[in-house]
């Protein structure tokens, strides 16, 4: 019979051979060019002074119990300890995917860095990661949440509740390998960091408070909650790009994930339609000043009309309950809109004026928009969101059938189309962050 001492030693043995090939695998990767800045390395750093504290615990372990005296009574107890520290290791291995995804050989150059702009503009400070998912889906996950590198079952085994040194955020956003050079559709990022800003601000429960009736009937406060969370992430994408994030989010679940890939803690899409046009009115978004004197004012706005008309409370064809919900959460919406406006830089708001109108049915008749203008001696980077509404009116103007949910935006010539511009579109935004770079080095 083999000594259990001997046995534990080769599970200790293996769990510290683990524990080096994760750090030569990290360490690796601190020599690899990602399409996130600083915050492939601070989760590389991060995962290395995890695994070394691990690998320091198993030594100690090793010094204190493998010794001539066994004591038999503690077998089990023993065994589960050393299998703990394995499967440490093992929890940390299933962030290095993140890192993986992270080269910029998987990324499409510029969509990440602008969205990457504008998040940390948002909510100073805190590292973001961007990289593609297998999953037909864009997605928010906080690394240093109770569900991740931060659980309880995990952090306290290895440091003191001040590790973290006050960190609470490290987001990652994924968006769809499949639409990976698809720059329309990536516009939904933006709801992502909608959704990091509604955390890191706090905004939920303020907007909650703000609800002084009794809840109706039959719905559950974490109901309300989430509805109205993903409600105020589609604010927070409105206020930075307009209707071109409408547009892409109609796209996106109409042809692209379909209606049964909507999750069931989402609302009704034509229920945050209702939000967003509702949003681009407090917002002052919409083309309707300028369709007096264009034909593509006019036609965008027929097509939000009809939009108008598809998603009144009165008549939408969805399920009751969300209807009630809706109705009931409008209150903190108006509030959650004010807020949003209040506290997000003027800056990065998008608004439609004549001038930048008259060049965008300048750039729709050429078929792309560029990647800057001209503003009287300078050469000016053109915002995001003034670049992608762009490319969606092309998009829009070329639409071959009224609007229908919810496959509103499919036409004979329309996806052909869409991938064209989406390509371009995906050109011209990366010119536009490496001119964002050169304004910030002081070239032009």
């Amino acid at each position: 019979m083999i000594p259990w001492d001997y046995m534990l030693q080769s599970l200790v043995n293996q769990a510290v051979k683990r524990s080096e090939q994760l750090q030569d695998s990290l360490e690796e990767l601190e020599s690899r060019r990602f399409a996130s800045a600083d915050a492939p390395l601070f989760l590389i750093h991060l995962l290395l002074t995890f695994n070394e504290r691990i690998s320091e615990l198993l030594m100690e372990f090793s010094q204190e119990n493998l010794t001539d005296s066994i004591d038999y009574s503690r077998y089990e107890d023993v065994i589960d300890e050393v299998k703990t520290y394995a499967s440490l290791i093992a929890f940390l291995y299933q962030y290095d995917y993140f890192l993986e995804a992270s080269h910029v050989e998987s990324n499409p150059p510029g969509i990440i860095s602008a969205i990457q702009r504008i998040g940390q503009t948002i909510v100073p400070k805190v590292p973001i990661l961007i990289c593609p998912s297998f999953r037909c889906s864009y997605e928010y996950h906080n690394l240093l949440s109770k569900d991740n590198l931060r659980s309880d079952k995990f952090v306290p085994r290895i440091f003191d509740g001040s590790f973290f040194e006050n960190k609470q955020y490290f987001p990652v956003f994924l968006y769809p390998l499949v639409l990976q050079n698809d720059a329309l559709c990536h516009v939904l990022l933006m709801h992502e960091v909608g959704h990091l800003f509604t955390e890191v601000n706090g905004l939920l429960g303020k907007v909650v408070r703000s609800l002084t009736r009794q809840i109706p009937e039959g719905i559950t406060n974490e109901h309300l909650r989430t509805f109205l969370s993903e409600y105020i992430a589609d604010i927070v994408a409105v206020y930075v790009l307009g209707p071109c994030f409408l547009f892409s989010l109609i796209e996106f679940h109409s042809t692209i994930a379909g209606p049964t890939q909507l999750l069931p803690e989402h609302p009704p899409l034509l229920l945050r339609i209702r939000n967003i046009l509702d949003t681009l009115h407090a917002y002052e978004q919409r083309f309707k000043a300028f369709t007096n004197t264009n034909d593509l004012a006019k036609d965008i706005e027929e097509y939000l009309d009809e939009l108008d008309r598809l998603t009144d409370l009165k008549s939408v064809p969805v399920k009751e309950e969300p209807v009630k919900v809706y109705k009931y959460i409008e209150p903190a919406l108006y509030r959650a809109r004010d807020t949003i406006d209040e506290t997000i830089s003027a800056s990065l708001k998008f608004c439609p004026s004549l001038e930048l109108f008259t060049t965008y049915v300048d750039w729709v008749k050429r078929g792309i928009p560029p990647s800057a203008c001209k503003k009287g001696d300078k050469v000016e980077p053109l915002g995001f969101g003034e670049l992608l509404n762009a490319a969606w009116l092309y998009q829009v103007a070329n639409l071959q059938c009224q609007a229908q949910l919810p496959s509103p935006l499919r036409g004979s010539k329309y996806s052909a189309n869409l991938r064209d511009i989406s390509r371009l579109a995906q050109i011209a935004v990366q010119q536009n962050e490496a001119l964002n770079f050169y304004k910030e080095a002081g070239i032009i």
